[in-house]
């Protein structure tokens, strides 16, 4: 019930940002942001025959940038959003949630951090009024350019290679590597596509990022991939949702009573408000069906009875909460 919440209160923000224009109320401001987007696995349940064992959360940080505190290096004002669904639906939602802790129309750059998948590079869609610079994540290169090479220091001679600067000579190394047998061809061929497509993402200058899978294993990982712990698209969406708001410091909603009613309570409720109204003397057909939360009058108050003075300040003071001074 709680992830149902939270997906309704994201889901009314993304609307609100990207439908209506309206840009949340934020509570500070950074003229440059660092964000991190990944996903993470874990095991399903209760799906169709056929289907995937795994199913994929979907995660980002949004954070002003490092500090040294407790002699430990922490990131400072994280905000996190994560579910199971569409990319379009993550960056959607998650740049609201950020957007209500930093005025999105007062950031000017943002230094994304990704593995190198499209769709965690996708912030520059969500973001158009900020400059995104891509950064691809050195655990994946390092671990990619290694997997090429039996012997791990030509491995490691490659990766400094990359980390000078020097590319296309990086990806002619590992292509000569596997002529000459010291790497595994067909390894070595998939790391130089993945090489050159993120050529433009590979050692940019910029803030430390690199957070973002030991964010998904200790915030999602630590509650979602325990034995024999396995999830519904639903319940694993849900438990997400939940995390990334506690971890951010923002409130999980309640159940209010209204919401908590079955169908046919409902139902009830309604049939006896209108029975007391037309117990008052209005019809059926002139009882206006209530929408929404309810609609709050004018002040009004009876002033038969008091004496000018008083009637006059009562008459004042509505006045003035009527104008919301």
């Amino acid at each position: 019930e709680a992830g149902a919440l939270c997906a309704g209160e994201d889901g009314a923000a993304a609307e609100s940002l990207y439908r209506d224009g309206v840009v949340p109320e934020a509570a500070g401001e950074a003229a440059e942001l660092c964000m991190e987007a990944d996903g993470t696995w874990f095991r399903a349940q209760g799906l169709p025959e056929g289907s995937p064992a795994r199913l994929e959360v979907k995660a980002l940080v949004a954070y002003e940038g490092k500090e040294l505190r407790g002699g430990k290096v922490r990131r400072r004002g994280c905000v996190r959003h994560a579910l199971v669904g569409a990319p379009s639906e993550l960056w959607a939602e998650g740049v609201a949630a950020v957007g209500k802790r930093y005025d999105l129309s007062k950031v000017e750059r943002v230094h994304l951090g990704a593995d190198g998948e499209r769709w965690c590079s996708d912030a520059q869609r969500w973001l158009p009024r900020a400059e995104v610079t891509a950064h691809l994540d050195p655990f994946h290169v390092n671990r990619a350019v290694l997997s090429c090479f039996p012997d791990a220091k030509l491995g490691w001679g490659v990766v400094e290679v990359l980390n000078g600067g020097d590319k296309r000579e990086a990806v002619a190394l590992i292509r000569a590597a596997a002529g000459l047998g010291l790497a595994r061809r067909g390894q070595a061929e998939r790391v130089a596509g993945y090489l050159e497509g993120n050529a433009g993402a590979i050692a940019v200058e910029g803030p430390s990022l690199g957070t973002m899978e030991s964010e998904n294993q200790h915030l999602y990982g630590a509650r979602m991939d325990s034995v024999p712990c396995a999830w519904s698209p639903r319940g694993a969406s849900d438990m997400a949702r939940i995390i990334s708001r506690r971890e951010s410091g923002t409130p999980v909603p309640r159940a209010t009573r209204e919401g908590s009613m079955g169908a046919r309570r409902r139902k009830r409720r309604e049939e006896r408000e209108l029975s007391l109204l037309e117990s008052r003397g209005a019809s059926a057909g002139k009882v206006v069906e209530s929408v929404g939360s309810g609609y709050l009058p004018p002040h009004q108050a009876d002033t038969r009875g008091m004496d000018a003075g008083k009637a006059y300040a009562l008459y004042r003071g509505m006045a003035i909460l009527d104008r919301g001074i």
